[in-house]
């Protein structure tokens, strides 16, 4: 028979692999745990991101209907109407507006309602010095950190901007030449900035461009713009944009006094 010593020995044998057999099973239990938590976490990173595109993609969608003057300044905002008009749920679009509400592009009045912001011809002038500073900075940036491929098909954009035929056209693309820099400056501090007022002299653009005759000059200075961010230098291209949005406020100034005397 076995002793007291042998019994104890194989009791407490017994007892490591039954603690044994335990922390197994916990640590499976806890390594699924974990992989349950990391799986709710990413399918929480998967919603909140999908539902930050759809903000995204509303406000794109109803920034542009403001700014290309599609919704007339001071008309009514309906969450409900512009949730059907543009396909998207009314949290995106109460996003989109609050977005739009600190832009300056949507006016919210308590008790009143949303409304697309008026157009103050006036802050033409104001936008233009901010811009000049804003926008020669992206220009200059953009001389040194655009790839050639961009810096190939900002030249080639300006150039097209030279043959285009009607007003809507130029406006369309040279709002895209003027994002296409922003971009192309690798600042993000300084691009959604810069968009933040080129969006509202953008605004007063299209607004007036119902009125105006399409520019003989256009496209010189998006021209000059280009090459020198094609030829690499920033001061030239700092330079060319000053001289771009001036020459751009001194034509709508122009046609605007031309218009308001006829």
């Amino acid at each position: 028979m076995a002793g007291t010593g042998d019994r104890q020995a194989g009791f407490c044998g017994f007892a490591e692999v039954l603690d044994a057999a335990g922390l197994k099973k916990a640590n499976a239990l806890k390594g699924s745990s974990h992989q349950i938590e990391i799986l709710v976490h990413m399918s929480e990173t998967v919603v909140i991101n999908h539902a930050s595109q759809l903000s995204d993609h509303a406000y794109h969608h109803l920034r542009d209907l403001l700014v290309r003057v599609e919704i007339a300044p001071g008309t009514a905002l309906s969450e409900d109407e512009l949730s059907a008009r543009l396909s998207f749920g009314l949290t995106p679009i109460r996003t989109a507006i609050k977005r739009l509400a600190f832009e300056r592009l949507v006016s919210i009045f308590p008790r009143r309602g949303t409304f697309a912001a008026d157009i103050n011809i006036g802050d033409e002038l104001w936008l233009t010095e901010i811009r000049q500073e804003i926008e020669g900075l992206a220009a200059q940036l953009a001389s040194e950190r655009a790839t050639d491929d961009e810096r190939s098909s900002l030249l080639e954009l300006a150039r097209t901007i030279q043959t285009a035929s009607t007003n809507a056209e130029v406006t369309d693309l040279d709002a895209q030449f003027h994002r296409n820099i922003f971009r192309m400056a690798r600042n993000p501090f300084l691009e959604p900035t810069a968009h933040l007022y080129f969006n509202l002299s953008l605004r007063i653009w299209y607004y007036c461009n119902q009125n105006f005759t399409i520019s003989e000059s256009r496209g010189r200075d998006q021209i000059a713009v280009a090459h020198a961010i094609w030829q690499r230098d920033g001061g030239a291209a700092r330079l060319a944009t000053r001289a771009h949005l001036s020459n751009a406020s001194a034509a709508i100034r122009t046609m605007l006094h031309a218009h308001i005397g006829s």
